[in-house]
C-alpha cells in the first residue's frame, strides 16, 4: 500500500481534499502501524480476562484481541473476514489496512423487536489490531453497546476498527466507543450506517487515550424520518494529537442528523475538529447542525475547528458553529477567590466544559464510565487502563426529568 493520506472515493468531503482544508491533518506514524501489524500474535486473550479482568465491574460480552476473539453471548459471533463487508470503498489508507489485515469480523446481531444491551472490549497489545465490526439490526430492535479500548503493554503499536451498521425500520441503535489507549497506541476509528425509516443512531466517542487517534466517519439519514447524531469528546495531554472527521448526510425526507464535538486540549496536545453537513437534494424538511468546541488549557495546546456544509434543498433547517478560545481566566480567579486550588478549579472548568456533550449519551453505565476516564485524566493524568467507575469527582447529568444538572458528587 502507498502511503496516501485519502482515498480517491472520500474526494467528495471539502475537508479532505481543498486547499483549505487539506493541511489540517494529524500524520499517522506509518511505520508503526505498518510494523505492528506484521508482528506475531503475543496475546493470551484467555489469560489476559483472568487476571486483569477480575476486578472490573463491567461484564464484557466479548473480548477482542490483535488476532481473535472470546465471545460470551450468542448475540455476537465470529466469522471468518473473506471479504470488506462492513463498509464501501476505504477513506483512507489505514481503513485499507484494517480491512486487509483483519482475519475475523464480529457480528453484533438484534432480532426484530428485541433489546440487547451488550459490552465489547478491543485489546491491542505489540501487535497491532485490526478488526471488523458489523452490526445487524432488525425492525423495532434496541441496541445500547459499549466498546471500551484498551492496551495490554506499552510497546508502539496500533489499534484500528472499522464499524459498519445495517438496521431495519424503527430501530434504536446507541454506540459508546471509550477510548483509552495506551500512550504509544496509534488508534484509528471509522463508522458508517444505513438505517431504516423512522430508526436513530447515535454514535458517541470519548477520546483520551493514544498517542495518534484518527477517526473517520461517514453517517447517512437516507431513510424517511430517520435520526443520525454523532457525539465527540476529547481531552487531550502531553503530545497527543487528535484528527476527527465526521461527514453527516440528510438524504430522505423528515430527516435529522447532528454532530456535536468537544475537545479541551492541555500541554502541547492538538486536535482538528473537522465536521461536513450535507443536505441531499430532494430531502424536503431535514434537520442538519453541527456545534464543535474547544477549549485551550495551555499556551502550547491547539484546537482547529472547521465545520461545512452544503445544501443542496430550500425547505431544511441548517445551522453549523465553532468556537475554540483559552481557559476563562475571571472563572478561574473566581474559583480561586472562593478558597478552591488552582488545578482543582482548572479541573472543575474543564469538566463542566465536557459534559456538555458527555450528558448527550443515553446509556447511564457508559455516561459514568465517560466522565470517570475524563476525571481521572485530570486528576492524575492517567489512561490507557480498563473501565473503573470513580464516584469521586464524577458529574450528575441528569434529573429524574431528563434535564441537565451540574452538580457534583461527594461520594
Amino acid at each position: 500500500m502507498n502511503d496516501d493520506l485519502m482515498h480517491e472515493s472520500y474526494k467528495d468531503i471539502p475537508q479532505e481534499t481543498s486547499e483549505l482544508y487539506k493541511k489540517h491533518y494529524v500524520a499517522l506514524p506509518v511505520e508503526t502501524v505498518d510494523s505492528s501489524l506484521e508482528k506475531e500474535n503475543d496475546l493470551d486473550l484467555a489469560k489476559f480476562a483472568r487476571d486483569r479482568l477480575a476486578d472490573v465491574k463491567i461484564a464484557f460480552d466479548a473480548i477482542i484481541g490483535s488476532t481473535g476473539a472470546i465471545v460470551n453471548n450468542p448475540a455476537i459471533s465470529v466469522s471468518k473476514a473473506e471479504d470488506r463487508g462492513t463498509r464501501g470503498p476505504p477513506s483512507d489508507r489505514f481503513e485499507e489496512a484494517v480491512a486487509e489485515t483483519a482475519t475475523s469480523e464480529i457480528v453484533v446481531r438484534v432480532a426484530d423487536n428485541s433489546r440487547k444491551s451488550l459490552n465489547l472490549l478491543f485489546v491491542n497489545s505489540s501487535r497491532g489490531l485490526a478488526a471488523r465490526v458489523k452490526i445487524v439490526a432488525g425492525n423495532g430492535a434496541a441496541l445500547s453497546l459499549l466498546e471500551w479500548y484498551s492496551s495490554a503493554g506499552d510497546s508502539p503499536s496500533f489499534s484500528g476498527v472499522v464499524h459498519r451498521i445495517e438496521a431495519l425500520d424503527d430501530s434504536n441503535i446507541e454506540i459508546n466507543a471509550l477510548h483509552s489507549e495506551g500512550r504509544s497506541t496509534v488508534s484509528a476509528s471509522y463508522f458508517s450506517n444505513n438505517i431504516g425509516a423512522g430508526s436513530s443512531l447515535m454514535v458517541n466517542g470519548v477520546y483520551v487515550g493514544g498517542s495518534h487517534t484518527r477517526v473517520r466517519n461517514a453517517f447517512d439519514a437516507s431513510s424517511r424520518g430517520c435520526t443520525v447524531e454523532a457525539n465527540e469528546v476529547v481531552l487531550g495531554s502531553e503530545e497527543q494529537k487528535f484528527d476527527l472527521m465526521s461527514k453527516i448526510s440528510n438524504i430522505g425526507t423528515n430527516t435529522n442528523a447532528q454532530l456535536n464535538s468537544s475537545a479541551a486540549m492541555d500541554g502541547a496536545s492538538s486536535c482538528y475538529l473537522k465536521g461536513y453537513a450535507k443536505i441531499y437534494h430532494g430531502a424536503k424538511l431535514a434537520v442538519s447542525n453541527i456545534h464543535q468546541e474547544g477549549l485551550l488549557l495551555s499556551g502550547s495546546s491547539k484546537v482547529i475547528a472547521l465545520p461545512d456544509m452544503s445544501i443542496d434543498e430550500s425547505d431544511v433547517k441548517a445551522a453549523h458553529a465553532a468556537s475554540a478560545g483559552p481557559l476563562d481566566e475571571d472563572k478561574l480567579f473566581y474559583m480561586m477567590s472562593r478558597g478552591i486550588d488552582g488545578s482543582i478549579s482548572k479541573g472543575l472548568i474543564t469538566e463542566a466544559f465536557l459534559t456538555k456533550v458527555i450528558s448527550r449519551i443515553r446509556s447511564p453505565v457508559a455516561r459514568e464510565l465517560a466522565m470517570s476516564m475524563v476525571s481521572k485524566k485530570i486528576d492524575d493524568g492517567g489512561f490507557g487502563g480498563l473501565p473503573e467507575i470513580r464516584s469521586m469527582g464524577v458529574w450528575d447529568t441528569k434529573h429524574a426529568d431528563g434535564t441537565a444538572k451540574m452538580n457534583r458528587n461527594e461520594q
